[in-house]
Formats: structure tokens, sequence, C-alpha cells
């Protein structure tokens, strides 16, 4: 029996030591799911946009006159700021490996507005001790979503992972 199953992305191996997704059958095989994740990080972004905060209080205070153009910007790079700080600052992010050992459980749920029969939900925790979750999403009903979610129910099972 196969120790993988396919999702939306690619494949999520369940290996004896570790969760790997990746889109290759080889769980040997890392990166390669998008290298926009490592381009941009939620750290740059919040460098990124904490800058523009910054210029926005500058110009600010070197206009004399009232200027709605600046208090739109403002409020824009202040909610994108924020935006970055909660995703850097809560780890979501895109996990590729996870510890067998941290992995809680592991949750189905519907797949709510989303092209996709369902998804798992995974909850482990971090190197902090925090309970964080990975989303997996199968693919569509029409598509193999259901035997995807079959197979994934039998591995996860025989590798004593609890699933719900």
């Amino acid at each position: 029996m196969n120790n993988y199953f396919t999702t939306q992305k690619g494949f999520c191996h369940v290996l004896e030591d570790r969760l790997v997704f990746n889109k290759s059958s080889d769980p040997k095989e890392l990166f390669d799911i998008d290298t926009a994740y490592s381009v941009i990080s939620p750290l740059w972004t919040a460098v990124a946009v904490g800058g523009l905060v910054v210029y926005y209080i500058l110009l600010q205070f070197a206009s004399l006159e009232e200027s709605e153009l600046i208090h739109i910007g403002f409020v824009v790079a202040f909610v994108l700021y924020i935006i970055a700080w909660v995703y850097a600052h809560f780890d979501i992010v895109h996990q590729q490996l996870i510890p067998r050992n941290s992995v809680l459980k592991i949750k189905v749920r519907p797949a709510i507005m989303q092209k996709a029969y369902k998804h798992l939900v995974v909850y482990y925790r971090n190197k902090k001790g925090r309970v964080r979750r990975h989303y997996i999403i199968l693919r569509p009903e029409d598509q193999g979503g259901i035997e995807d979610l079959e197979f994934a129910r039998a591995i996860f099972l025989e590798a004593n992972i609890p699933i719900s």
C-alpha cells in the first residue's frame, strides 16, 4: 500500500517520522510547490508595508495642507501592515514538513466556497509548542476527491493518527 495520497496541490506523504507535502511521488523531493513562498515571506512583507506606513507618516508631517490621498494611503498601508503582521506572527505559512510526533489529530471539514470535495485539517504543535493547523485541500468530487478521502483515511488509520 502506498503511503501517500493526492491533493489539489500535489501529494501528501505519510512517513514514519513526518508528513511531507510536495508535487512528486518521491517524498525526498521538496521545495517544488510554489516558489512564491520563498520569495515573498511574511517577514519581508511586514517590513515592506511597515516602510510604506513610515513613508505616509512622513508625508503627512511634511504636508502642510490636508490631503485625502495621504489619509487613504495611510489607512490602506496600515491595514496591509496589520494583515502582514498577523500572517507572520501566527505562522500562517506553507509547511512542507510536519513531524509525526507533533501531529495531534486530523479533522475532515467541508470545503466552503472552493472547488474541492473536502479538506483535511492537520492539528500539530510547532517548535514553540503552539497548536497550529495545516489545510490539505482535496481534489473536486468529479476528479476523485471521494476516493482521495477514503485513501487518506486508510493511510492515517494505518499510521495510528486519529482522523475524524
